[in-house]
């Protein structure tokens, strides 16, 4: 049996003779697996905005993608539509992108910019039968622009993993 629980929040979650056991208020749920999709992890620290980000489009053609490193930065140019350039920029601060171009190049429209946060891998507790989807450690880079792609993806090979190793135990009994 799934029970799905959506906008309830918990308030301990603790593993009792192999089996999670979730106090939600006076409610007590109990199960074999945790699917864990919270987003960042309660009690890890709020990220720090050391970096900008910037993106525009830029009239003009090219083939591939080209990246571009500079110090405390970097660049990306490809091919978003016929005539159409996107150019991304991430740096360690403020910047000024347009100086970051190889080649000159004309502006379709303004320069976006916006605060990025720290990212990278985080520690993720190692429970067993507690799997992470979604960005519940703070995994997912931001301004991926895959984010929610890889949170129901992970949903699914969450589920798909469950399932094998269940059918595995109920062939091995």
């Amino acid at each position: 049996r799934v029970e799905t629980l959506t906008n309830t929040p918990v308030d301990s979650l603790i593993k009792r003779d192999g089996i999670w056991v979730a106090q939600l208020g006076e409610r007590e749920l109990t199960a074999r697996y945790v699917v864990i999709g919270t987003g960042r992890l309660t009690g890890q620290k709020r990220p720090n905005f050391p970096y900008r980000g910037y993106k525009a489009h830029f009239r003009g053609e090219i083939e591939g993608l080209q990246m571009h490193c500079y110090k405390g930065a970097y660049l990306g140019i490809s091919q978003v539509a016929p005539g159409t350039l996107n150019v991304a920029c991430l740096s360690k601060g403020p910047c000024d992108p347009n100086a970051l171009l190889p080649y000159p190049l004309e502006p379709l429209f303004d320069l976006l910019e916006v605060s990025a946060p720290e990212f990278g891998i985080r520690p993720v507790p190692s429970w067993k039968n507690a799997l992470f989807v979604g960005d519940a450690a703070g995994t997912v880079a931001p301004i991926c622009g895959e984010g929610l792609a890889m949170g129901i993806t992970s949903g699914v090979m969450a589920a798909e993993h469950i399932l094998a190793e269940r059918a595995e135990q109920c062939r091995a009994a």
